[in-house]
């Protein structure tokens, strides 16, 4: 009651209101987590991006690198259905955008609800970082690219200039696809499997388009 009276529009506007006492809203509580996520992010001819979707206490500053990452995978999605894709097909392109953006968040909401226990101490930030992210970097590594939204392995993102490049000129792009190619046989060869962007996050999900601006249908799964 005193804070209201310090501001005489708020007092004005309550003046003929009465606060609730009783039941649970009587009480007076503390929420430490104010995070919210809408129920859908997306119908057709209107896509939820930044805020809108979903939020996240900015405590590493998570919400530029949401908003800007929401963004992207939103105008993956209209490029490619103002192609022309039927309804059925532009419902894939638009839950490709939800998945990952819901998967972004939850990776930040997941290490954030960590950071509130205050039985944790640096370490365990560190392994909690590695732990929501899957990643196979170390501790302090996995931490960076939370922190530093990088954890999407998202190159448009992570490295733009590469998809610039690549839009530069025919011959650049050719150069581009056959150094991707032989990279990628060399890391098959030695590894047994491919560790590229080109792998969908789900079982008939969509990849980047090589030039970053389209999702397309993976070459090989």
């Amino acid at each position: 009651m005193e804070l209201i009276a310090e501001c005489p529009m708020i007092a004005d506007y309550l003046s003929d209101a009465k606060r609730v006492t009783e039941g649970p809203y009587g009480e007076i509580r503390v929420r430490k987590d104010y995070s919210y996520i809408q129920e859908k992010f997306w119908r057709p001819g209107l896509v939820l991006a930044g805020d809108a979707a979903c939020f996240i206490d900015p405590v590493f500053s998570s919400g530029v690198h949401l908003a800007t990452y929401s963004a992207l995978l939103a105008a993956r999605s209209i490029n490619t259905a103002l192609r022309g894709a039927g309804e059925a097909e532009e419902t894939a392109l638009f839950e490709e955008f939800e998945l990952r953006y819901r998967q972004e968040y939850a990776r930040f909401h997941d290490f954030l609800v960590a950071f509130y226990d205050k039985h944790s101490d640096e370490q365990s930030y560190f392994w909690k970082a590695k732990k929501v992210t899957g990643s196979a970097a170390s501790e302090v590594q996995s931490f960076v690219d939370l922190v530093g939204g990088g954890s999407s392995d998202e190159r448009a993102l992570l490295d733009a200039g590469s998809y610039l490049d690549r839009r530069d000129g025919d011959i650049d792009d050719m150069i581009w696809q056959v150094a991707e190619a032989g990279a990628r046989i060399q890391v098959q060869a030695a590894t047994g499997s491919t560790e590229d962007e080109q792998i969908p996050i789900r079982a008939g999900g969509l990849v980047p388009s090589p030039d970053g601006l389209h999702w397309s249908v993976p070459t090989q799964v």
